[in-house]
């Protein structure tokens, strides 16, 4: 038998660099991206971080950039 209210009852954490605006390009078809973003974000919470990550931040001190573009 199907679970079908596992996310009602269960934490998922997806992330991604892209904006919302953004997927329907990453998908190819807008229609999809929007039927997956309002499946993925009912009851959710979202967090937008801006800035540089550490990660990126990290790498461009070792080949030579500035840190804080």
């Amino acid at each position: 038998m199907a679970d079908t209210d596992w996310p009602e009852r269960r934490a998922i954490i997806i992330t991604s660099y892209r904006a919302f605006e953004e997927w329907g390009e990453l998908f190819g078809n807008d229609l999809m991206a929007s039927a997956a973003l309002d499946r993925l974000t009912h009851h959710a919470q979202t967090l937008i971080i801006r800035g540089v990550s550490y990660r990126q931040r990290n790498r461009r001190k070792e080949v030579g950039g500035s840190p804080e573009a």
